[in-house]
């Protein structure tokens, strides 16, 4: 994989990525009820009030049964770093970094306000407020653009990629864009399948993107990018995927 510069083109900023959030929210569904499951923790929980009061009054102990303990370090990222199921990725020069639930419009607001004025412009921000609640990490490029990381519900371990890359298919042709390609895909981190697709911005932009399923380890790995063009979206995940590594 070459590293290549990007080309700046101006303050515009694409937003393809929800496509991918919304299908992967779908695809790992097992078709459950969740009010069933509502019911069953209801009952459980009143189970487990009886068995209390029962004890209270006859003075007895219940069984204490032994608590797994969570013992996993919890390391923060260097300046200039992020990491995402112990996968750390450097933040390009001049990037915003939006972690899941951070506030995208304030961190554009010191970062690079012209970008946030674009994307207000166009329609985008709200589409991009609601990416960074549903996935783990956004990018967005100076120029505009961005490169977002969600993981596969489910089983990781027994998913298999290709059943990713269908609802990947599915979610953005779902969305009227128009799928360009599909090729394996090698990585530092990981390898899988690349999807490239052009798309049609809220304002009526064209634009183009790629999304990406990898297995890494035993986890499975979606990352989207988007932008003006096919070789920028190109770049923009390369630019993050080049630096990327797997914390030991």
């Amino acid at each position: 994989m070459t590293k290549s510069g990007i080309t700046h083109v101006g303050p515009k900023v694409l937003g393809s990525a929800l496509a991918a959030v919304l299908l992967l929210a779908s695809c790992g569904s097992d078709g459950t009820d969740d009010s069933a499951e509502t019911t069953a923790a209801a009952e459980t929980q009143t189970e487990t009030e009886t068995t209390v009061d029962a004890d209270a009054e006859t003075g007895e102990d219940s069984p204490v049964e032994d608590t797994p303990v969570d013992d996993t370090e919890e390391v923060e990222a260097a300046e200039g770093q992020v990491i995402v199921k112990d996968i750390v990725f450097d933040v390009p020069d001049g990037w915003t970094s939006i972690s899941k639930g951070e506030d995208i419009e304030a961190a554009l607001e010191e970062t690079n306000p012209t970008i946030l004025a674009a994307l207000k412009a166009n329609g985008q921000l709200e589409l991009l407020k609601t990416v960074t609640t549903t996935v783990d990490w956004v990018g967005v490029p100076q120029q505009g653009g961005s490169v977002n990381i969600v993981y596969a519900p489910g089983d990781e371990a027994e998913t298999p990629v290709s059943e990713v890359a269908a609802g990947v298919r599915t979610g953005v042709e779902s969305r009227g864009f128009t799928i360009t390609g599909e090729e394996a895909f090698q990585s530092p981190i990981g390898d899988g399948v690349r999807i490239t697709f052009d798309l049609i911005t809220p304002s009526g932009e064209s634009g183009a993107g790629e999304s990406v399923v990898m297995r890494v380890e035993e986890r499975l790995v979606l990352m989207t990018s988007d932008a003006m063009t096919a070789e920028q979206a190109e770049n923009q995940l390369n630019q993050i995927l080049e630096a990327a590594e797997i914390r030991p």
